[in-house]
């Protein structure tokens, strides 16, 4: 009998062991999840700005956009295909987050977008034609910081999160409860 009342006791907490190392990779998610979204709104407000500049109140990024801008502005068109892959990736992670590369090419994506910004303004500055107004750059360059820094939270958590999947012995059951390591953005 009090070998019985021992394989219960250890069955109870192996249990009880498994239920907090899911529960503590499922609040990691969320988190990701969050600052995953941190970093979304605030692409959100340089897709605004782009928009401005296009002359459209539409937040549709689709491939007709793209289309328009081909016949007036080689650079312009270069700029909405970045904002376009942009904002494709946030949508492709946000039902995939923290898994596989889908956060990854967040980082990539939006690094060619501010390649993009950076020479569509260089071109515009060269042209002299149609200057940005400083406000508008000042906009951009401020939700590009909160972009870093929302980025520096997400891989801040996706760093621990693939620590506690390899942590002895929670890497034993982690992908049997469906979690799996991530790229950092």
């Amino acid at each position: 009998m009090n070998s019985s009342l021992w394989l219960w006791g250890g069955l109870a907490v192996t249990l009880f062991w498994c239920v907090g190392v899911y529960n503590r990779l499922a609040r990691m998610q969320v988190r990701g999840a969050a600052a995953l979204r941190s970093v979304e709104k605030h692409a959100h407000r340089c897709f605004a700005l782009v928009d401005i500049l296009r002359g459209s109140t539409s937040n549709q990024w689709t491939t007709d956009h793209v289309e328009m801008a081909v016949t007036s502005d080689p650079e312009l068109t270069y700029l909405l295909t970045a904002v376009h892959a942009l904002d494709q990736t946030l949508k492709d992670a946000r039902g995939g987050l923290l898994g596989g590369q889908s956060v990854a090419k967040i980082g990539i994506a939006f690094e060619a977008t501010q390649q993009a910004w950076r020479n569509w303004v260089n071109v515009q500055q060269q042209v002299d034609q149609h200057s940005i107004p400083d406000d508008m750059q000042a906009q951009w360059d401020a939700a590009t910081l909160r972009i870093r820094a929302s980025r520096e939270g997400l891989n801040h958590i996706l760093s621990n999160y693939n620590e506690a999947i390899a942590q002895f012995p929670a890497r034993m059951l982690v992908h049997a409860m469906g979690f799996k390591p991530t790229s950092l953005m």
